[in-house]
């Protein structure tokens, strides 16, 4: 009996793991993937969903790539790449609310992004914004 409790015990924790890591950054995509955050960036305020989903990089091409269609309740979102391990993996690309329905592309300047590889994105606001959402595409 000790053995089949231990055993579920264990499994019920294996599943939490792997359910908390899925929530975090989605499913997994090929190629470009829809792009939904929410973030804040005030002290005592947390950001409801800043992650993009983990999308599998299809080529070599050292840059990824952001489109926003809708930049809502704030003036611009910034976007840092972190690999499915959670290293970063570029510096900061900013879009401003004139840069919606444009696409921008960003180096992989802290390490090389790799064909194969999955990431994702963290989205920050400018300081002091709270709630600001950001839809459109992403192509790591």
């Amino acid at each position: 009996m000790n053995r089949v409790k231990r055993f579920l015990s264990t499994a019920l924790c294996a599943l939490t793991i792997l359910g908390s890591v899925v929530g975090v950054t989605g499913l997994v995509y090929a190629g470009n993937s829809k792009l939904d955050v929410t973030a804040s960036n005030m002290t005592g305020v947390t950001s409801k969903d800043p992650y993009s989903l983990l999308t599998q990089k299809d080529d070599n091409d050292q840059n990824f790539y952001v489109k926003l269609t809708s930049l809502s309740n704030g003036n611009a979102m910034s976007f840092i790449s972190y690999s499915s391990a959670h290293v970063r993996v570029s510096s900061r690309l900013r879009i401003e609310n004139s840069q919606v329905g444009t696409t921008r592309s960003h180096k992989y300047d802290v390490q090389n992004g790799v064909q194969g590889g999955k990431y994702y994105l963290c989205a920050e606001p400018d300081l002091y914004y709270t709630d600001v959402r950001a839809i459109g595409t992403y192509c790591p």
